[in-house]
């Protein structure tokens, strides 16, 4: 004998509502800045394993390329980005110009400061990966208050019936 749990199909169409919504955003812009966070953290992991197995002329071959193809693929990016008026992927062109630079200037920050290698690729990684954990919550919260906006229906009510108030005043006599 199987029991049989009725449930109110309005709760049940919302909960999926909600649970499309949220699968939604985690396909899209989660997922876009995962897999950038992704190819960072391999990027920095590979550029580490080279540091130890190629000598410094090498290695700075290896910086001076992969920075010149994080430059041609931030100035590809932006250029997307400026003819379809995208403003996101605007901002992931950015990003690949400021690893192209943290890239660059990898060898005459590890000169100045005299700090080895993977001090500075170790550096990198945490700011990179910070700052992805960051502007993925960010995202997350600004698509959260706009998901429970649309819900509200305040500024409609207020919109539509606007309150006049009148001020009164209360004649006191100062003593």
């Amino acid at each position: 004998m199987r029991l049989k749990v009725e449930t109110n199909s309005k709760e049940e169409n919302g909960f999926r509502n909600k649970l499309k919504k949220i699968n939604n955003y985690f396909t899209g812009d989660a997922l876009a800045n995962l897999t950038y966070a992704s190819m960072i953290i391999i990027y920095f992991i590979f550029f580490s394993i080279l540091s130890n197995t190629l000598d410094s002329q090498r290695l700075l071959i290896f910086s001076n390329i992969a920075s010149f193809s994080f430059l041609f693929f931030a100035i590809i990016t932006i250029e997307v980005a400026y003819k379809k008026d995208e403003n996101y992927t605007a901002l992931h062109g950015v990003e690949f110009l400021v690893l192209a630079i943290f890239t660059l200037l990898m060898q005459y920050i590890l000169k100045s400061f005299k700090i080895s290698i993977h001090v500075y690729i170790i550096a990198g990684l945490v700011i990179f990966t910070i700052y992805y954990l960051l502007k993925t919550a960010i995202l997350f919260t600004k698509e959260k208050r706009k998901e429970l906006e649309s819900y509200s229906d305040i500024k409609e009510i207020v919109k539509e019936d606007p309150i006049d108030r009148k001020t009164t005043r209360k004649n006191k006599k100062v003593n």
